[in-house]
């Protein structure tokens, strides 16, 4: 028997930085030990841009410095969706917005463990991916969201929140989900003009 939860949500691993890291924990009767933990590191990261010569050989090593299993990625940038092996780790991502080439685009990074064990994923659009992981006892969904900034009109935010929760909706009850990314959030009062 397992279960899953979560230690913590994260935090900023370093000033000036966008990598958030939380852990869940997976507990399995592992035969001759008894309760047996194994912990799965989820991140997400705003990365500005991945086609810059290198930028993704430095999030795989800086993925296997933080023992991250998962990074979810916001504005990766690239043209198309897909879905490749570079070396151990497992990228599926959508493509770039069609009406402003070069920006947002969402994706995930795995190691080969995670990579393996993936049942399916669904690319939205630009700003949201969903990925389903088989992982037990239940099957574990994770979405990565890049949300518009506060230039933004309200329909394009109101269509992302819309889309967030037609996902929501269709997770079975059993299921473990976890939605996280750039979600562009403004603190403080909004100063008058």
């Amino acid at each position: 028997m397992s279960t899953s939860q979560v230690k913590n949500s994260g935090g900023k691993i370093v000033p000036r930085s966008d990598l958030r890291v939380g852990t869940t924990r997976e507990v399995r009767n592992v035969k001759g030990v008894r309760d047996a933990k194994e912990y799965k590191r989820i991140a997400t990261w705003n990365v500005r841009t991945l086609l810059q010569c290198g930028k993704l050989e430095n999030l795989k090593i800086e993925m296997d410095k933080m023992k991250v299993d998962i990074l979810g990625i916001s504005e990766m940038r690239w043209p198309k969706s897909g879905d490749f092996w570079s070396g151990d780790y497992r990228i599926i991502y959508t493509g770039a917005s069609e009406k402003k080439p070069g920006t947002g685009g969402v994706g995930f990074i795995m190691n080969k463990t995670l990579g393996k064990k993936v049942k399916g994923y669904i690319q939205y659009d630009d700003r949201i991916i969903l990925v389903k992981f088989q992982t037990k006892p239940k099957d574990t969904i994770v979405v990565q969201v890049y949300m518009p900034t506060s230039n933004s009109n309200d329909e394009e935010v109101e269509e992302v929140y819309e889309n967030i929760d037609k996902i929501i909706k269709n997770v079975k009850g059993e299921e473990n989900l976890v939605v996280m990314g750039d979600w562009n959030a403004v603190v403080g009062e909004e100063k008058s003009q």
